[in-house]
């Protein structure tokens, strides 16, 4: 009975304040894993100016390790041509829509690294997209470590 009322409470609570999930739409699904795979080809191909176009001015970008970036703090990262990703492939999305806001859970295998000691990893994310006049942004993106190989 104790979970059938927090149950029926959240669902209020949720509703109140316009937080339920609307139907998942296939096309706005497609364009919100458009914008993820730009951010994350971006950074592979270090092409700031479109992965500057797939970042939210507003970005927190964490990493499993506890750091935390803001949007010029990852452009710059990536632009350090002492930092490489060879790989930032995501895999495994399940996507979810809050009026303009998109949670998205998902998985990625990463290889990055300085030049000539790169590293695998096979991450968890979770993103926060949010919709604007220049579409889908990424405006949040937490990582953890799944497995790290050592290469």
């Amino acid at each position: 009975m104790k979970h059938a009322v927090v149950l029926v409470l959240c669902g209020v609570l949720s509703s109140a304040v316009g937080l339920s999930a609307a139907s998942s739409d296939p096309q706005e699904e497609k364009q919100v894993m458009a914008a993820l795979e730009r951010m994350a080809q971006g950074i592979v191909k270090k092409d700031i100016p479109s992965l500057s176009k797939a970042l939210h001015e507003d970005l927190t970008y964490g990493h499993a390790t506890g750091h935390s970036q803001t949007k010029d703090e990852l452009l710059k990262d990536v632009s350090n041509p002492k930092r490489v990703w060879e790989i930032f492939k995501l895999s495994k999305p399940t996507v979810h829509f809050y009026g303009s806001t998109a949670v998205v859970r998902c998985e990625a295998d990463i290889r990055n690294g300085a030049p000539g000691n790169l590293h695998d990893g096979h991450f968890t994310y979770l993103f926060v997209l949010v919709k604007g006049p220049q579409g889908w942004q990424v405006m949040g993106g937490q990582r953890a470590f799944l497995k790290v190989n050592e290469s």
